[in-house]
């Protein structure tokens, strides 16, 4: 069984599917990737997911049909058509699918609704190309009152060139819009050469978290990536579905 993740990705952006390295190095000196207010409800029993086929889809009409050929329609309907047809693939944005599989479940236990709960982005920008690296966190109601709690055990990477930090929340805004779940959760680890000044404003209703605690000998909110060194600003926001949010934008 597998499910279907699809989102956005800036024109002309170089895409793979990811392992585990920069989650990894970022939560190592940050703490844990979901968010601090995250119910454990949606943490019980994590299953590591496979990513794979993945393939992207710049007309409407092409991406309906390769969802309908997964054995759903749903995208046909709003919020999802208003958002992917003419928020994003009308702004040259083409949309990326890609195949998720689901935790094994027996035919009684099988899934009837499934919410992305928590979304974790690292992004690494130096001023002239952001490489992002994206996954999502499921969570999945089945018939007689079953669950299952997954998320992929690498990501997607995206790397394009940027004036400006950018990350696809208008998605989950519309997500919430369907889900069955009230919130959703988003905590993103900017990794940048200098540190993030604080005077900068962050979009609402992102806030910084605090950095967890560090070795003895190490230099807080710093992170070594791909052999060069990094400054990170870890901040998080909690949507809910009573406000739709553009995508986020970030100027140094």
């Amino acid at each position: 069984m597998v499910v279907t993740w699809v989102g956005p990705v800036p024109n002309e952006a170089k895409v793979t599917i990811t392992d585990e390295d920069a989650f990894g190095a970022a939560t190592q000196m940050m703490g844990s990737e979901v968010h601090q207010d995250l119910p454990e409800k949606y943490k019980d029993s994590l299953y590591r997911s496979e990513l794979f086929n993945a393939s992207m889809h710049w007309d409407f009409d092409e991406l309906v049909r390769w969802e309908e050929r997964l054995g759903t329609s749903q995208i046909r309907e709003e919020p999802w058509r208003s958002l992917f047809k003419d928020y994003y693939l009308a702004r040259g944005y083409p949309i990326l699918g890609t195949l998720v599989k689901h935790p094994p479940v027996s035919l009684a236990e099988r899934p009837i609704a499934c919410s992305v709960v928590n979304q974790r982005g690292v992004i690494v920008y130096d001023g002239t190309t952001e490489h992002l690296f994206l996954r999502s966190y499921f969570h999945s109601k089945g018939d007689a009152g079953s669950f299952s709690n997954f998320a992929p055990r690498g990501g997607i990477k995206m790397s394009f060139a940027t004036r400006a930090i950018w990350f696809p929340l208008a998605l989950t805004s519309a997500q919430l819009r369907t889900a069955p779940e009230p919130v959703s959760y988003v905590v993103l680890d900017i990794l940048t050469p200098e540190p993030v000044r604080r005077s900068i404003e962050l979009p609402h209703p992102f806030r910084r978290v605090a950095t967890s605690s560090v070795n003895v000998g190490e230099v807080p909110e710093q992170v070594q990536y791909d052999g060069r060194n990094y400054h990170t600003t870890r901040i998080a926001a909690t949507l809910s579905s009573t406000n739709d949010r553009e995508d986020f934008v970030l100027r140094m």
